[in-house]
């Protein structure tokens, strides 16, 4: 089961207190049951894990220097989400 939450919800910093408020502004978050958590490409990787329909592209992970890409691809549209269609607008942003 997954729970996606706005990092701008009520509480979310009190749920996750180890999570920086940096680490919310830098890149999406995923936390596991059992506390892990993961962020930006990693998260990606760890959700194309979990999703079943992830799994079709989540064998990319394992093509030598994917990661690195993906972590590159991940942080540019990141720090980019106004430009990039369908992306964040006023509502990702903390008052």
């Amino acid at each position: 089961m997954l729970d996606f939450v706005p990092s701008q919800s009520p509480g979310v910093r009190e749920r996750f207190p180890w999570i920086s408020d940096e680490a919310y502004d830098r890149a999406i978050q995923v936390v596991e049951p059992d506390g892990r958590s993961s962020e930006g490409a990693a998260a990606m990787e760890r959700l194309c894990h979990i999703v079943p329909a992830g799994q079709r592209v989540g064998w990319v992970y394992r093509i030598p220097f994917a990661r690195q890409v993906a972590d590159r691809v991940y942080g540019w549209i990141s720090r980019n989400r106004q430009l990039v269609p369908g992306g964040c607008g006023e509502h990702c942003r903390r008052s």
